[in-house]
């Protein structure tokens, strides 16, 4: 036995870009063996995207802290700033993203609107010049904007969206407040989450979606899941960014 959830017999050789973590489920393997990439390597990164090492900073941005990404002065408008300068394969296997937005979503001068991004892009193109929408980059967009609004966009290859989510509620929309997005490979499904309190046990469901088979087989065959991915940040001035930013395999 090679693992915990491995078997019996010859090692075969990894497939590029293919791989997964833990106990794999049985429609993991079965839709491994149709993809002719059944493997006993499974890829898995964990990357906390924090400090200045980790990030390809422009203009004003600056690292606070080893803790907290955010422009180093106010401005209005200001625009994308940093772009993580390591990618992950973050279409071949199950994975979390957990961080927390800088600034409370509340109406003052620089006026809030946050954006973090899984983006195909390592520049700043990834996520845009401005706080508009570059969908042809992204993967994934979460902002957090005017009246408490917080939202989510998750994207094709085309740059076509594919399914958003948005909410206002002054009880989540709180700088420091946890937010997550998950990826479930076996099922394909993305799900969003925002905490009303400073613990992720406070994170409570905002969105879900399920990839069609169509798009299943467009974003998770060979093509999608070799493609790196990028984390982005971009905002209007002040102290506008992110904490903690974490990005692993599950």
């Amino acid at each position: 036995m090679n693992r915990q959830g491995g078997y019996i017999g010859i090692n075969r050789t990894t497939a590029s870009g293919t791989g997964g973590s833990g106990v794999f489920t049985m429609d993991a393997f079965y839709r491994a063996i149709l993809s002719e990439t059944w493997s006993t390597e499974f890829s898995v990164f964990n990357y906390n995207y924090m400090g200045s090492s980790k990030w390809s900073l422009q203009g004003s941005w600056g690292t606070n802290s080893d803790t907290v990404l955010a422009q180093s002065g106010a401005g209005y408008p200001t625009y994308v700033r940093a772009i993580s300068n390591t990618s992950q394969k973050g279409l071949d296997a199950s994975w979390t993203l957990d961080f927390q937005f800088n600034k409370t979503g509340l109406n003052s001068s620089p006026y809030p609107g946050q954006h973090l991004a899984i983006t195909k892009s390592d520049t700043s193109v990834g996520i845009g010049t401005s706080l508009s929408l570059v969908t042809g980059d992204k993967l994934i967009d979460l902002e957090a904007g005017n009246n408490y609004n917080m939202g989510i966009n998750i994207i094709d290859f085309t740059g076509s969206s594919m399914y958003n989510a948005s909410f206002s509620d002054s009880a989540f929309s709180v700088g420091g407040h946890p937010s997550r997005v998950t990826f479930d490979f076996p099922t394909a499904t993305f799900t969003w989450y925002v905490a009303n309190g400073t613990s992720t046990s406070n994170l409570v469901q905002k969105g879900q979606y399920t990839l069609s088979t169509s798009q299943q087989t467009a974003m998770l065959g060979t093509a999608g899941r070799d493609r790196d991915l990028h984390i982005g940040v971009a905002g209007r001035g002040g102290d506008d960014g992110v904490r903690n930013v974490v990005w692993a395999t599950t």
